[in-house]
């Protein structure tokens, strides 16, 4: 036999224990249950540049937007109602 021929067998099996291992692998994270998505950031910002006919830089604005969201609508209705405040009674 050649070192060629034994090489290439090697090879072969190497090749083919990989893929079992792979195999194996899928079927146990089959049942697991996908990533959860990230949630949406609640910055974001804007810059707006104007011009004048010379084409020089006029004004800058920057348009900074945040979100107060903390929680989801279903998270919400679980929470007990807020105490009364003391100006009501």
């Amino acid at each position: 036999m050649n070192f060629k021929l034994i090489l290439c067998v090697a090879f072969a099996v190497f090749v083919a224990y990989m893929a079992i291992f792979h195999i194996i692998d899928t079927w146990k994270h089959m049942g697991d249950p996908l990533p959860q998505r990230p949630p949406e950031p609640s910055f974001s910002a804007t810059t707006y540049h104007y011009q004048d006919e010379q084409g020089r830089e006029v004004k800058v604005e920057r348009e900074f937007k945040v979100t107060t969201k903390l929680a989801d609508e279903e998270t919400l209705k679980k929470l007990p109602p807020p105490p009364p405040s003391r100006t009501e009674q």
